[in-house]
């Protein structure tokens, strides 16, 4: 059941999914946004048991399903007996699909990967109108009944029916307004498929532009100074590229269900000291990166793989906003019940008013100038961090330098 509060449309919302870690997030983010999760279910045949049994305000279906039903047929199985408000989360976006989602009617559609600011989006545009849609057919019912009243009646009416065509209009202008809302969202992941091309465009540019001035110095025979200075460029413009591959990809791929993410033991020193050559080969290695492992234990049982990306990537974050020759220091503390690494550094540091969307996907802080980036980094290791129970925190100053902290829970 849908409910009006000061803060404003909360509801009781059923999240039938297949994938437990997408699951596991947007119940996260539904429960942020001050929304009541009654149930979460895989399979198509008991998801449609359970929403008879809860009756929620909203369902958030995925389209692939365990068992023998897909989305789509649960939604047309539950739409025959009640009516159903539906959101669809799905990573399929193909014509094909998209069509028979549409022959729905479904409140909204959000693809994976997910944020918070998406989520709510879609989900307040999804209430307004489920809202608003009820308040008209209420309008039309009384307005039907009104119709078979004698002319006596009606004109005793008259003052009520002024009002409820006064509702309706409210009703119909803020149905325009959740229709911009949708058409916003559409934007916003326009400029970020936008902005996933200019990141790729831009480096492959800088790659083909070198190597025509070497195969021109090659031609010549005449290698001086300059030829390294280009081959750096490759190499930089290189790792740019697959940093964005990668960190698309860990999207895509991230999770404790990943085959690639399985628990095991973690000798630390080793596994630091991998870190640091991996820092050393992405070309840091003129700086001072020190590890230090006072009091830790010598070894844990973590996902091994989830938890280098994000060590190495608050590290090479460091690295990459630190001058030459500066210190990037590495601590591993044990705090209470958890193991905590701290990732400290003397750099450019996040201005103030960066800082409250520094883990937004394609936020780049406004100080970086010409340092490369693509501003996906901390957005995925931040998700890392709620799938593993984790929290990931900082400390920043401009111009001082930043200290990141990644507390891990110990059994």
């Amino acid at each position: 059941m849908t409910t009006e509060t000061t803060t404003g449309l909360n509801t009781d919302i059923l999240i039938i999914e297949d994938d437990k870690v997408a699951a596991t997030l947007l119940k996260k983010a539904l429960t942020d946004l001050g929304h009541t999760v009654v149930g979460i279910e895989a399979d198509g045949e008991k998801a449609i048991e359970l929403a008879k049994e809860k009756r929620p305000g909203l369902l958030m279906v995925d389209y692939n399903l365990d068992g023998d039903l897909n989305g789509v047929d649960v939604t047309r199985s539950l739409q025959k007996e009640q009516s159903t408000a539906v959101v669809y989360v799905t990573s399929k976006s193909d014509e094909a699909t998209l069509n028979e989602i549409a022959n729905t009617s479904p409140y909204g559609y959000i693809l994976k990967p997910f944020n918070t600011q998406e989520v709510r989006m879609v989900i307040s545009t999804a209430l307004e109108k489920l809202e608003k849609e009820r308040a008209l057919k209420s309008a039309n019912q009384e307005l039907d009944e009104q119709v078979n009243m004698t002319r006596a009646e009606l004109e005793k009416s008259l003052v009520q029916l002024k009002n409820e065509v006064m509702l309706r209009k409210r009703a119909q202008i803020q149905l325009e307004i959740a229709l911009k809302n949708e058409k916003e969202l559409s934007q916003i992941k326009s400029r970020i498929a936008t902005s996933i091309s200019n990141e790729f465009t831009n480096p492959i540019t800088s790659i083909l532009s070198s190597i025509q001035i070497l195969q021109l110095k090659n031609a010549e025979a005449d290698v001086d100074k300059s030829y390294e200075k280009h081959l750096n460029r490759i190499e930089g413009s290189v790792f740019h590229i697959k940093s964005i591959i990668s960190n698309l990809l860990l999207i895509e791929k991230s999770g404790l269900d990943n085959n690639e993410n399985k628990e095991s033991r973690v000798t630390l020193d080793k596994f630091m000291n991998s870190i640091v050559s991996d820092l050393q080969e992405q070309g840091y290695e003129d700086r001072n990166i020190q590890i230090e492992l006072p009091d830790s234990p010598k070894s844990i049982i973590t996902f091994e793989s989830l938890l280098k990306q994000i060590i190495f990537n608050l590290a090479s974050n460091a690295c990459k906003y630190s001058a030459e020759d500066s210190t990037i220091k590495i601590e591993v503390l044990r705090e209470d019940s958890a193991l905590r690494f701290d990732v400290i550094d003397q750099g450019i540091g996040i201005p103030e008013g960066d800082q409250e969307h520094l883990f937004d996907y394609f936020f780049r802080a406004t100080n970086v100038g010409k340092i490369e980036g693509n501003g996906l980094g901390l957005a995925v290791i931040k998700n890392f961090a709620t799938i593993m129970d984790a929290k990931l925190t900082f400390k920043s100053t401009e111009g001082v330098g930043s200290t990141f902290s990644f507390s891990l829970p110990m059994n």
